[in-house]
């Protein structure tokens, strides 16, 4: 019986946890209408969990890309977010990640923001031209995130952090005005 008892708390406990935080990730990012942005989401979250991080999801109202935002950029852009958070969370000391999704007005915001080692970060650095390689994942990662955002002047991207967090903010601009035209 003691055997029993071990086995389930060591097999049978960690997998049926597992599976209700992967079920309540999806049952977040439910109102996510587009499945790759949807599928792409989920992996980066369960990559966080998987290295220990706390990830917060905030997706209340059904939501879907504008049709003049290429899906490949913008999978593209949320994927160096979602790796620099990871990244960054993983060094410090809270661990945690937070990801929304929403509409306000007539544009979608994308915001992701992270716990960071440093209580202060040099925002300089992160909107620096990053001209050549850089042998720092995070830095080109960033300079790649530029590139795809010079073919939309219709999306900004915010940048602040303050007490050991960073938050980066895609807001994709007219794009419920134009759904709303199709």
């Amino acid at each position: 019986m003691e055997d029993v008892r071990r086995l389930f708390n060591q097999i049978v406990l960690p997998t049926n946890n597992n599976v209700e935080i992967r079920t309540a990730v999806l049952g977040h990012l439910k109102n996510i209408k587009d499945l790759e942005v949807k599928s792409l989401v989920y992996s980066k979250v369960i990559a966080a969990i998987e290295q220990k991080i706390d990830v917060t999801v905030e997706v209340v109202d059904p939501i879907k890309l504008p049709d003049n935002v290429d899906q490949v950029d913008i999978l593209r852009m949320i994927l160096i977010l979602f790796d620099n958070a990871i990244n960054a969370a993983i060094q410090s000391e809270k661990k945690q990640i937070n990801f929304s999704f929403f509409t306000k007005d007539d544009a979608e915001y994308i915001v992701v923001g992270n716990s960071t080692k440093e209580e202060r970060v040099d925002l300089q650095k992160l909107s620096g031209s990053f001209k050549g390689l850089s042998s720092s994942r995070h830095s080109l990662g960033l300079r790649n995130l530029r590139i795809l955002l010079a073919k939309y002047p219709f999306i900004q991207h915010n940048t602040s952090a303050n007490h050991y967090w960073v938050e980066q903010v895609l807001i994709i601009h007219g794009a419920v005005r134009k759904k709303n035209e199709n």
